[in-house]
């Protein structure tokens, strides 16, 4: 799964397209999460998929209400949720082109069941484990 914007890239999304990956509109709501819903349903290929609960990068040490699209989507397929915490924020600030040298460390969780189970009880689950996970560097 992947926002749509990336499939306007030139020869990028052009390659996107080819590996039949779900382009999703973030503006749809709860009818893309419906979409989602069939369109992963139906396809026995899918292996897996990435979904930033937070919808873009935020600063170090802050957070934001999590979108219920992908709890809600692993809910309705019966798919497994598998929580990461990084630190990456600290090198790569989400505002502003500069980088800053280090290792960047991802640590990765449990797989969280979440089928059948309320989208707002899965978010809270992944994020508290996630917020737990993400540690300064050092």
């Amino acid at each position: 799964m992947l926002k749509r914007e990336l499939t306007w890239i030139p020869f990028v999304g052009w390659g996107i397209l080819l590996l039949r990956s779900i382009a999703v509109n973030r503006g749809g709501g709860a009818s893309a999460v419906r979409q989602w819903s069939i369109r992963v349903g139906h396809a026995s290929r899918m292996v897996c998929g990435v979904v930033f609960p937070e919808g873009t990068r935020m600063p170090p040490g802050e957070t934001r209400r999590y979108g219920a699209s992908g709890a809600l989507l692993a809910s309705e397929t019966g798919r497994l949720i598998v929580p990461i915490a990084h630190d990456a924020g600290y090198y790569w600030p989400r505002r502003g082109l500069l980088k800053r040298p280090g290792t960047i460390r991802v640590r990765i969780g449990p797989p969280i069941v979440a089928a059948g189970r309320d989208a707002r009880e899965i978010n809270a689950e992944a994020q508290a484990w996630i917020e737990a996970h993400s540690t300064r560097p050092g």
